[in-house]
């Protein structure tokens, strides 16, 4: 055998190995988008300050996530600012809601979260839909009916360094009197 065609085969062949070995122990992730954990940045869930409110009362929700790993993220969002997007669902039906989130600008932006840290966001919601008046033509702050309703949470994280992200949607239960 030829000793040129010997270490070509033998390059090959290690580069077949390595590659059997990084996509067996998913160092190489063959999925179109990747979940949070494979990253290692974890969801600290959500809590919130009050179970049952009164109709029209605020309350808030606390979510974090945690940086697991040994090395800077970098977190791509679809804002300028890292959010937390809450949702009040009745029913299985999405409500207009009224929250401190506040507007959005939309733009793709990175946001770096250490090794180790922790980004906790509070999100001040209030037991009311925002409803165009049509006399003043202004939002108001229409109280929400007694009942029971679901706040369902979900990061605006899109990209984990620089690779596209899914990221869970969260929800709990709270009553309205």
């Amino acid at each position: 055998m030829h000793k040129t065609s010997y270490y070509s085969f033998k390059q090959i062949l290690s580069a077949l190995l390595l590659l059997s070995f990084m996509y067996g122990c998913n160092l190489v992730n063959s999925k179109t988008s990747i979940d949070m954990e494979d990253f290692g940045l974890y969801s600290k869930g959500f809590s919130m300050s009050k179970s049952t409110v009164n109709a029209g009362d605020t309350f808030t929700v606390t979510a974090s996530v945690k940086n697991e790993t040994i090395a800077p993220l970098i977190l791509t969002s679809s804002c300028t600012s890292f959010q937390f997007d809450p949702d009040i669902y009745k029913d299985g039906e999405r409500l207009p809601t009224a929250s401190s989130n506040g507007g959005c600008f939309r733009a793709l932006t990175d946001h770096r979260l250490d090794s180790g840290t922790d980004y906790t966001r509070i999100v001040t919601l209030r037991a009311a839909t925002r409803e165009l008046d049509p006399e003043t033509e202004q939002f108001v702050n229409v109280p929400l009916e007694p009942g029971e309703y679901t706040i369902r949470l979900k990061s605006n994280i899109i990209r984990i360094n620089g690779e596209e992200a899914t990221t869970e949607i969260v929800e709990k239960t709270f009553r309205v009197r």
